[in-house]
């Protein structure tokens, strides 16, 4: 919760912001702060080891996702091969 409260008191100060997934209290953060910056998730991985947990955070991870300004990935094959990316429509500043 001091995570929370401090990111919401900072949020506001910055013209980018940008998230490094796989990170799920990231996403809390964001979903729960509105920040009003152009929002960047930098995507590292798919999620792959933690399925049953994937079940209830599917949810969340594509709400926030789909939220965000810009997604960038490592290259266009992991664009390609990721089971969650191929989901998400890529948006482009």
């Amino acid at each position: 919760m001091k995570a929370l409260k401090r990111f919401k008191q900072i949020k506001d100060d910055y013209d980018i912001i940008n998230y490094h997934f796989p990170f799920p209290f990231m996403d809390m953060l964001h979903l729960s702060a509105r920040p009003d910056a152009r929002t960047v998730v930098t995507y590292h991985s798919d999620i792959v080891k933690q399925k049953r947990l994937m079940k209830l955070y599917q949810p969340l991870q594509e709400r926030f996702l789909a939220s965000v300004d810009c997604i960038v990935a490592s290259s266009p094959n992991y664009v390609a091969s990721s089971q969650t990316l191929k989901n998400i429509r890529i948006k482009r500043w």
